[in-house]
């Protein structure tokens, strides 16, 4: 755990505990009352309830908070290495099923009920009682009583040299039911970003108590009442009644249409239902406005079912289908006034030298490459707080130009930024002919804009 691959490449130990601080940290900001411990085992020394060789629990149960976190930066960097072994030390000898039973007693030791119960296993070895079968026996049967507890195993395996097999004992004692095929859905993790997307993704946020402010009462509802107030109706259509077709306007128009058939296998005789009510629609030109509810807690809205007619081509092969277009239908405040203004057409060639622009521009986006600079920012500023810090930790705007050379330096090209300068040698001369096709010779984009009368 403290060797890294590569000199760059932070230890399996310092990427564990950065990792644990960043979860500190947002639980923090985020979920306050949740309740965090850090046990370490292959020890020299030991610390737990029950007295067992090399585990030892740095942290018990509790709320995170700065005294936290502080203790874990105690074991960051190779500063940190030598306070382990100083405080700590390493030991050889380990029992992984004694290490789970510390686990579950720090649960049982929680006077109130909790939501859900989650263990993180860190670790870079993969078959830890390869030489012991006996010990392996009972690491697999003490992860099956925790799962029959309600106890989730998670493993976070971090990457070793000849790569990190599950197969070896992991796979028998993780929660099966909440890692479903791992071998192929989760691989090591070699990179600190990769660790935490992936605590991140078995991080479930369950509520039990809502709050709401009523005039200058707060008031405590359950779930199951709060549920109830965002319920409207069951799921469903009920028919309102029926209008002209001609009755539906263009500007009606709110966002894409579903379209709507029947199911004989959930509803029995709905086929014949819905063949003779599309018949009669056709014949008659007529829509039928109904009240729509797409599925529980979601308000319901106003619909148009506008017959289809089945539609077939020379050879007798349906183009469309025979059924209802479900037209969502806009309340009176949906609608308003757009001010329209004098369009100016951009002729052919001007549309043609834009697409080769655009052409030249694209590239694959990576949502998770760009960060809001604000909510960093703000972040920082509260871990500054909690963390007692003298100030907050800049944050970077990865969209802004000034911080592209700085940070491509100091990252060495490893982070998404807007790569200015491979942008203009990408367009070459594109961008000044477009300007000359699409500009006067005397336009200035910073002087004043003559108003119109």
């Amino acid at each position: 755990m403290f060797e890294s691959q590569d000199e760059d490449e932070l230890t399996p130990f310092d990427m564990s505990i950065q990792c644990i601080r960043s979860v500190y940290t947002n639980k923090i900001i985020s979920s306050d009352r949740d309740l965090l411990a850090v046990v370490f085992y292959g020890t020299k020394k030991d610390k737990n309830s029950v007295n067992f060789k090399n585990i030892y629990v740095l942290q018990e149960l509790d709320n995170p908070g700065a005294k936290r976190v502080q203790e874990l930066d105690k074991f960051k960097g190779q500063e940190g290495k030598k306070y382990f072994q100083d405080q700590i030390g390493h030991g050889s000898d380990y029992s992984l099923s004694e290490v789970l039973w510390v686990c579950a007693n720090l649960f049982s030791d929680v006077q109130f009920k909790m939501s859900h119960k989650r263990i993180m296993l860190f670790t870079n070895e993969d078959d830890p009682h390869g030489d012991d079968s006996a010990k392996a026996s009972r690491a697999r049967t003490k992860a099956g009583d925790l799962r029959d507890t309600g106890i989730f195993l998670d493993l976070m395996h971090l990457k070793k040299r000849g790569g990190f097999d599950i197969s070896l004992f992991y796979r028998d004692i993780i929660s099966v039911a909440e890692d479903e095929d791992i071998g192929i859905h989760f691989e090591e993790s070699s990179k600190l970003e990769n660790l935490l997307r992936k605590v991140r993704a078995k991080e479930t946020r369950k509520r039990v108590l809502y709050r709401w402010i009523y005039g200058c009462r707060q008031i405590v509802l359950e779930k199951e009442e709060t549920e109830e107030l965002k319920r409207f109706d069951d799921p469903g259509l009920i028919l309102i009644g029926f209008k002209p077709l001609m009755m539906l306007k263009k500007h009606h128009y709110l966002r894409p249409s579903l379209f709507v058939y029947p199911e004989e296998s959930l509803i029995n005789g709905s086929s014949a239902l819905f063949s003779v009510l599309l018949t009669k629609c056709l014949e008659k030109e007529v829509m039928a406005v109904c009240r729509y509810t797409p599925r529980q807690n979601i308000p319901p809205c106003f619909v148009a079912l506008v017959p289809q007619e089945e539609e077939l081509d020379d050879q007798k092969i349906q183009v469309a289908p025979p059924g209802f277009q479900l037209f969502f239908l806009p309340y009176a405040d949906d609608k308003r006034k757009v001010p329209f203004t004098e369009k100016v057409m951009a002729n052919p060639e001007q549309v043609d030298k834009m697409k080769a622009i655009v052409q030249k521009l694209r590239f694959k986006y990576r949502c998770d490459g760009f960060e809001n600079p604000v909510l960093q920012q703000h972040f920082r500023n509260m871990e500054a707080l909690a963390l007692d810090l003298m100030e907050p930790e800049q944050a970077v705007d990865l969209t802004c130009k000034e911080a592209e050379t700085e940070l491509r330096s100091s990252f060495h090209g490893r982070l998404s930024l807007p790569k200015t300068e491979v942008m203009d040698k990408r367009l070459g001369s594109l961008v000044d002919e477009f300007k000359e096709l699409v500009y006067p010779p005397d336009y200035n984009p910073e002087g004043k804009v003559t108003k119109r009368k």
